[in-house]
């Protein structure tokens, strides 16, 4: 039978069957009920499924739980960190259900295994950024767990470390986003240039066409606020962004058209007035009805970074707009193709 409390902005699901308790805290209510569902299926058919306990040697389930529980909240991508902890222990039981001490870098390479394989209900294999992104956070977790913790992992170190079958570091996308496509995009989206929006499929066109304007990142539109909106001035003001430092990003004449399209807001209001997340299913839903492949939202800053290097070529201007720290990074989001270059030496 299971139980389920509410904490904060977490839900607690508690499964008490066959002299077995098992507890384990999720973001939302449908993804504990989910976990709980599992588990008393599997409590049914027998498995004997180790309890998420603080003992001196806990089941590597419970190190997840706790710390996405107490250390991921304190962190920016502490949502998305949390996340990966908890569906590891939760879809992979066998693996991180096992005692701390007896958790080696085999089952970690047997996670990576059976991570690639995975395929979604759109036929996709997890990709080996995903995989490597999803190591990293285990492995930040792993180290925490030993340093401040204590818990007695074998050889003192992440199970992580050594393991044989990493996946190779991909190439850095050079993907951009074409005029027709964006055009095909907004129309998809019931969206006509130049109009106010007022659905959410219309929010979603325009956001779109406002980080291409912008080279802003998607996060950084929907997080944005009215108060910090200079129009007069040519800029908005980004008080926090991805790698944790303020920036004023100037605003063209296409993104200034694109704010004169708003009703003016005021404070604390978003700019966007829909849930990324909504956004993010509008635009995958339309590239699946357009049959438009490997096209991601962040391909806008791609897009944007090549078109503002036309105009700002001084390269120190540009990552300055963009908020890059380094040539390095900057350098993956300028993406001319070969026609575009030889264009200039006419």
């Amino acid at each position: 039978m299971a139980n389920f409390e509410k904490r904060g902005t977490t839900v607690r699901a508690l499964v008490r069957m066959k002299g077995q308790r098992i507890s384990a805290t999720f973001d939302t209510e449908k993804e504990a009920r989910d976990w709980a569902k599992k588990t008393e299926k599997r409590i049914n058919e027998g498995e004997q499924i180790r309890k998420f306990d603080d003992s001196a040697d806990p089941s590597v389930a419970y190190v997840l739980e706790r710390y996405a529980r107490e250390i991921s909240p304190t962190k920016r991508g502490g949502v998305t960190e949390a996340y990966i902890l908890r569906a590891a222990a939760r879809d992979y039981p066998k693996l991180f259900c096992k005692r701390v001490t007896e958790f080696s870098t085999e089952d970690i390479e047997a996670y990576v295994n059976q991570r690639s394989s995975v395929t979604n209900k759109f036929g996709h294999k997890n990709s080996s950024g995903t995989i490597l992104r999803e190591l990293r956070v285990l492995s930040v977790a792993f180290k925490f767990a030993i340093k401040r913790w204590k818990m007695p992992f074998q050889d003192g170190d992440s199970p992580v470390r050594d393991i044989t079958n990493r996946p190779k570091m991909p190439d850095h996308r050079k993907r951009r986003v074409g005029d027709d496509e964006a055009k095909q995009i907004c129309a998809q989206l019931d969206y006509v240039d130049g109009t106010a929006p007022q659905t959410r499929k219309q929010w979603t066109a325009w956001a779109f066409q406002f980080c291409l304007a912008t080279a802003m990142r998607k996060g950084e539109v929907f997080a944005a606020t009215w108060q910090h909106v200079h129009t007069d001035a040519l800029y908005i003001h980004l008080p926090e962004t991805k790698n944790g430092f303020a920036r004023d990003v100037p605003l063209s004449p296409r993104a200034l058209e694109l704010l004169a399209l708003l009703k003016q807001g005021k404070g604390a209001q978003k700019l966007v007035p829909v849930a990324r997340k909504t956004a993010d299913s509008h635009f995958f839903r339309v590239k699946l009805q357009l049959g438009i492949k490997d096209l991601h939202w962040h391909d806008t800053r791609h897009e944007a970074t090549t078109q503002l290097a036309k105009k700002l070529t001084n390269t120190l201007e540009l990552a300055a707009v963009t908020g890059h720290r380094s040539l390095a990074m900057l350098h993956r989001y300028f993406n001319p193709t070969a026609t575009e270059m030889a264009r200039k030496l006419v």
